[in-house]
């Protein structure tokens, strides 16, 4: 496009035509200096306290804190095991079937490639299934989870390891574009020093989609940035640390520490309301200067041993169950020890937990589910009894589990590739090309049975339809009336109510030409014969 006609969609026909093209080529390269100058300037967004940026230790600390949370440890197990289903019978969640060109191949080498891959779906089925489930938490939760793979040339793939060793902040992959090809892994006893370096044979990535931006600190210099976005050719892309990102968790992590600091001020005024303590007054009349300091010092540490009390108190100490006196000397009183109760006083009205409720229904709104699946039965959403609670929570659930879906389907693909290099020699370098294809049960995952529902809504619609549709044939209503009737009552719009009432107005006439009922049914004129006599038969 010339730089006249980029003017003529900026400015309009008239001026850009009315502009020498020399003038407006100037005006071209001068914009595209100065916004070549500004850019650093202008893009992006400014750092404020809600995203800036951390490092790679302080996000997964944040997460494997969030993970220790019951809610949210049970929502990512919610979510894994909706996303994945199972066999009802034998609880196996993945199914390894041969791809469709394999299952009808009646070529040579198409009936080889196909016996190869008999030989090795139940042994990898097994492996699969047995770390599936944690896998998948862990991708939930981190957004990125590790297993590391052994085999045997000639055999294939023949264990794997996913457990404290490959938990997920102990690994940072280095990736080539959006390949992962190197994995350094901590050494999970002292925390100090890397202790492997293992390739893409060695260990397999489940890695969720990016989807929320997690601002963070990255040791990368700009060239290589500069040159990862300007090169085409995608083997010479440098290699990078991944970025941290794709948890589930990140968009809840403010609300988390909402919910924590609401429960923790209402446990920490329910165990105070608990503490049992009494206040006394002694009459010390004629106390003499040096004792009244004396006095006063006593106080305060009576006071500190109050502040003790209480905190031993909220700790489950003996401060639940007893009662401690404190002794305060008065001057010039006729009681000698007089009660005057607790210092705080005590509470009239029930703790308010609505704030706390607030919270945590923003935080399992942000993971996608409702709050009575998690623990709070009594906010049980839909009815009891009716189907709609299941119905809620798996729309909720649907949308996240093919996100899981994809991911474990891809790590899978890894897996079963590498399996295959180790017991035939052999790579694939087309995803197409394999002779495999990942299922799940999908009648038992949270996203079929939404769409099953679904299917049996519109089933039951359209059968509904037909029936009227076919009353209406019978009643025997003109065109107009039809499609009145259509369109009034039945909410169809104005066109599909004309083009329906006309063809139910020409089926019942062409029935009623061809000599059968409206309905489609032959017309018989001896439906009710006249009664024969009897008598005429027998000769009578």
């Amino acid at each position: 496009m010339a730089v006249s006609d980029v003017l003529a969609i900026l400015l309009g026909a008239g001026s850009a035509a009315s502009a020498p093209s020399p003038i407006v080529g100037a005006a071209q390269e001068s914009m595209a200096h100065m916004y070549d100058a500004a850019a650093p300037f202008s893009l992006g967004t400014h750092q404020t306290k809600n995203n800036k940026k951390r490092t790679r230790k302080e996000i997964m600390t944040k997460w494997e804190q969030m993970l220790k949370f019951a809610p949210i440890a049970e929502s990512m197990g919610i979510h894994s095991t909706a996303a994945l289903g199972g066999d009802e019978h034998t609880s196996q969640q993945v199914f390894i079937k041969p791809a469709e060109r394999l299952q009808k191949a009646d070529n040579p080498v198409l009936k080889a490639q196909l016996a190869k891959l008999e030989k090795r779906i139940k042994p990898m089925e097994r492996l699969i299934n047995q770390h599936i489930l944690k896998l998948c938490f862990d991708a939930c939760g981190f957004g990125d989870s590790y297993a590391r793979v052994y085999g045997k040339k000639g055999i294939g793939v023949v264990d794997m390891m996913c457990n404290e060793y490959t938990y997920p902040p102990l690994v940072l992959p280095f990736e080539q574009g959006s390949k992962t090809l190197v994995y350094h892994l901590l050494d999970a006893r002292n925390w100090t020093n890397t202790s492997s370096k293992l390739g893409a044979r060695q260990m397999i990535r489940m890695k969720m989609p990016r989807i929320l931006h997690v601002p963070q600190h990255e040791i990368i210099e700009g060239v290589l940035v500069a040159k990862m976005m300007e090169e085409d050719d995608p083997d010479n892309l440098p290699l990078f640390p991944a970025h941290v990102g794709g948890s589930f968790l990140i968009a809840i992590e403010e609300i988390f520490d909402n919910v924590i600091r609401a429960l923790a001020a209402m446990n920490t005024q329910q165990v105070a309301d608990a503490v049992n303590q009494m206040f006394l007054t002694m009459n010390m009349a004629g106390m003499p200067p040096a004792q009244r300091e004396a006095y006063k010092q006593g106080l305060e540490g009576m006071l500190r041993e109050h502040e003790q009390f209480v905190k031993n108190a909220l700790d489950g100490g003996e401060a639940l169950y007893t009662t401690k006196y404190h002794v305060l000397p008065t001057w010039d009183e006729k009681q000698i020890l007089n009660p005057i109760g607790d210092i705080k006083g005590q509470r009239s009205t029930a703790i308010n937990i609505e704030t706390f409720m607030i919270d945590v229904r923003l935080l399992m709104g942000g993971l996608g589910l409702d709050p009575s699946m998690v623990g709070w039965a009594d906010m049980l959403s839909g009815g009891i009894g009716d189907g709609s609670a299941s119905l809620t929570y798996s729309s909720q659930v649907m949308r996240r589990s093919m996100m899981i879906r994809q991911s474990s389907s891809q790590m899978v693909n890894d897996l079963l590739k590498i399996d295959w290099g180790y017991a035939y020699n052999e790579d694939f370098d087309n995803e197409l090309d394999y002779p495999w294809q990942v299922v799940f049960h999908s009648d038992q995952t949270a996203a079929a049975n939404e769409i099953q529902t679904t299917k049996q809504t519109r089933m039951n619609t359209l059968l509904i339809k037909t029936q009227v549709i076919t009353a209406i044939k019978d009643a025997g209503l003109n065109e107009e009336n039809t499609a009145l009737l259509l369109e009034r009552d039945g909410g169809m719009d104005y066109d599909e109510a004309q083009n329906l009432a006309k063809d139910i107005t020409s089926a019942r006439e062409k029935a009623l030409e061809d000599g059968q009922n409206p309905n489609g049914n032959p017309q018989d004129d001896n439906l009710n014969p006249e009664p024969e006599n009897d008598d005429e038969e027998d000769g009578i």
